[in-house]
């Protein structure tokens, strides 16, 4: 490049697509070669990106992902990259191109094993969990809390009745329901209402009524 850019006239065609001058940004970016390499990986994140340059990539690409999304999506920037380089070595100096699949199965496959070597977590979101899917990488989740709710029957001859009411919303279409139980836990009948556009106070309260009232 520094000879060209001082007027020497080098004939350099772009090994991938053989059709255009060899530079960095067309090897990268603008070879069809690389532009197909980087519609996949914004088709695979859902997500359109600058592929004009890394930093363009790195900026939209590798945003709003939790901890190990992160490491994934950067981890398959950087791949690609190699993987173009990759393929121009090949042909130019082996005379041996590597196809498109082949291409995307090897930048997977050495995604995959960043993705499942890093120690940080994963949100519990479905787009996340439909990539690390595609990438074959195993998502960690962070550890809520847990609180541990026990259900005690009722005493002997005695009959126990747990309700609940909710509303979609404040207000919005509600409801209640109640189950009820002898002292070995066995459903003696239950009840379910449909309480129109209400408040979810009201849903609770109807609950505990209609559970006195049956």
């Amino acid at each position: 490049m520094k000879l060209w850019d001082r007027g020497c006239n080098i004939v350099s065609v772009c090994n991938l697509c053989e059709q255009n001058f060899e530079t960095s940004d067309h090897l990268f970016f603008w070879c069809p070669f690389a532009v197909k390499i980087w519609n996949w990986l914004q088709h695979l994140l859902n997500k359109s990106f600058d592929c004009s340059s890394i930093q363009g990539i790195l900026s939209s690409a590798v945003l709003g992902w939790s901890p190990q999304m992160k490491d994934t999506v950067l981890a398959a920037v950087i791949f690609s990259v190699w993987m173009i380089w990759h393929c121009r070595n090949r042909k130019r100096f082996h005379s041996r191109a590597i196809k498109y699949q082949s291409a995307i199965a090897l930048i997977v496959a050495k995604d995959k094993v960043t993705g499942n070597m890093t120690s940080a977590y994963m949100n519990n979101s479905i787009s996340e969990f439909s990539i690390s899917r595609a990438l074959g990488v195993v998502g960690y989740l962070k550890a809520v809390h847990i609180i541990q709710v026990n259900w005690f029957p009722p005493l002997y001859g005695w009959v126990k009745c747990n309700s609940d009411g909710s509303a979609k919303g404040s207000p919005r279409v509600a409801g209640c329901c109640g189950i009820f139980t002898n002292h070995r836990g066995d459903f003696l009948g239950g009840f379910s209402q449909n309480l129109g556009i209400q408040i979810s106070f009201y849903a609770e309260l109807m609950g505990v009524i209609l559970a006195n009232e049956k």
